[in-house]
């Protein structure tokens, strides 16, 4: 019986010990978030994910929680209702961006007027910001993706820097992309580089033509019209190169990946219209098996 009841005794012991290691792991995690984002921080730039509610990040929903100010725009603010629920909420402007640290004395009449419009919104956001921080208000600013890979909202940043914000990184459609496309791009069997790019812009001086010189992977956000960058492409890339479109990548529901190579893919996609949610990667690793050799 003494047996018995001793090892009901340590049965019991147990349970407790292990009940208050997973309070105190539990206690020690949430301490460990708030630390990571900071205490005296009053100001937020807050990556949302590309796609999928599932693809935000723990530490972005925590930052959410305890903020009491939102800016954001209208989708983001339909798409995550259920995290900014009560929330004061702010119109981000989406477009506020346009123009910012542009001269005014380069721009057309058409552009001036926009230039204007969109520097009367900064204005406005910056203030409403400054006074929400004053008022001892955490304010958080909401971006899909990574707002540092091809924000929008970077301006925000630089705009506010004396209140020192802090960034919370968020999953970007670069990696949902390569999730979708199953494959390892930095082993390419010529180039273990990757160079991300976008459009060309006015005035640029590493263009797209420019770039493939190079022939690492690329990796093209909001791409220009398909025939416009297989003709930039081709110029230095073998128009046996392997190229994959990736469109909606993030959504589980609606991603979709177009293969073939820069000889081919007009041919294959000619009934994708052009849309601003896809991303194009260009490189033998799309052929290749991991660790073999190129030809």
């Amino acid at each position: 019986m003494k047996k018995k009841g001793l090892s009901i005794c340590r049965r019991v012991w147990l349970i407790l010990v292990v009940s208050v290691s997973a309070v105190l792991i539990n206690i020690v995690g949430l301490a460990d978030t708030k630390s990571a984002i900071g205490k005296e921080t009053k100001l937020y730039l807050v990556g949302m994910g590309p796609g999928d509610l599932g693809l935000l990040t723990f530490r972005a929903v925590k930052t959410i929680e305890m903020s009491d100010v939102i800016i954001c725009s209208q989708s983001i603010r339909e798409k995550f209702a259920q995290y900014i629920k009560g929330k004061e909420i702010v119109d981000s402007y989406e477009w506020a961006w346009l123009y910012y640290s542009t001269s005014p004395g380069n721009l057309t009449d058409r552009e001036y007027q926009g230039y204007l419009k969109n520097k009367k919104e900064r204005v406005e956001i910056v203030a409403k910001v400054r006074k929400a921080v004053s008022e001892g208000k955490t304010v958080s600013i909401l971006d899909y993706g990574d707002p540092l890979i091809y924000g929008s909202y970077v301006w925000y940043i630089e705009e506010l820097e004396d209140l020192e914000p802090v960034v919370i990184p968020g999953v970007s459609s670069f990696n949902a992309a390569n999730a979708a496309l199953k494959k390892s791009i930095t082993k390419g069997g010529h180039s273990r580089s990757v160079i991300l790019t976008c459009r060309d812009l006015p005035g640029a001086r590493e263009t797209i033509e420019k770039l493939s010189k190079h022939q690492a992977t690329m990796v093209v956000f909001v791409p220009p019209p398909l025939e416009e960058l297989v003709e930039k492409l081709i110029t230095y890339y073998h128009p046996d190169t392997p190229i994959a479109i990736v469109i909606d990548a993030g959504y589980t529901e609606k991603t979709r990946v177009i293969k073939a190579t820069l000889a081919t893919i007009l041919d294959r996609a000619k009934d994708e219209g052009p849309v601003w949610s896809y991303l194009i990667y260009i490189g033998d690793f799309l052929r290749l098996k991991y660790g073999e050799e190129p030809d």
